[in-house]
């Protein structure tokens, strides 16, 4: 996966499956931030989708879980010039042949995550 950010502010990811099922699967995603939103009401789809305040790992131990800490992401509207579904069939998604429903996007906040945890038991 690569990552660039042009001058003017677009942003776009590129990202390539090389596993054998992937058969060398490719995609691109290209936006960048529009008008700025209101913040989201808890119990918003916005707020539900957005303000997340765990983050999970994979370790060679099990999972594990971490606390994060954030002041509210300020959202924008997002300017989506690509995106791409190449990568839906490979988890078993049919690809829609649409544009996305719903996009919004942050600028970003500073975040604290504090230590991760193992969950489950030994």
């Amino acid at each position: 996966m690569k990552h660039s950010r042009t001058a003017d502010g677009r942003i776009r990811y590129e990202s390539r499956r090389t596993e054998a099922r992937a058969n060398d699967a490719r995609c691109v995603f290209d936006y960048a931030a529009g008008a700025v939103l209101q913040q989201p009401a808890p119990g918003s789809l916005e707020f539900f989708l957005v303000e997340r305040y765990r983050l999970y790992s994979s370790a060679p131990d099990g999972l594990r879980r971490g606390a994060v800490f954030h002041e509210l992401y300020p959202l924008c509207r997002a300017d989506v010039r690509a995106w791409d579904e190449s990568l839906l069939p490979l988890d078993g998604f049919a690809p829609t042949g649409r544009a996305p429903d719903h996009v919004i996007m942050s600028r970003g906040v500073d975040v604290t995550i504090f230590p991760l945890e193992r969950l489950g038991s030994s």
